[in-house]
């Protein structure tokens, strides 16, 4: 449920950004709209992607990148939700991905 909340607040976060740099443009594009298959939704990738390049920051690389592609794909097939996802199992004696 933290990493839920955490996306959560990542996502307000982006799309905040987004609507300070232009409210005009971005405001249209912050639902998703099944109809058009367009609009942020909850797609963390594409808005931090968008954020990068209005506010003319680099692309994410290696590791930060791959963290922020697995979060999205559980964030936005809501499996973060109130322990509804598998137990991870994960090996705590690996250190935790880090090189951004």
């Amino acid at each position: 449920m933290v990493l839920h909340l955490l996306c959560q607040g990542l996502e307000i976060f982006l799309k905040a950004l987004l609507l300070l740099h232009d409210y005009d443009q971005f405001k249209p594009k912050l639902k998703y709209s099944p109809k058009t298959k367009s609009g942020y939704g909850h797609n963390l990738e594409s808005l931090a992607a968008d954020c990068s390049q209005v506010f003319g920051l680099h692309p994410m690389r290696g590791n930060l990148a791959a963290e922020l592609k697995l979060l999205n794909s559980l964030y936005t097939q809501h499996l973060l939700r109130y322990a509804s996802a598998p137990p991870c199992q994960c090996d705590l004696r690996q250190p935790p991905l880090r090189n951004y």
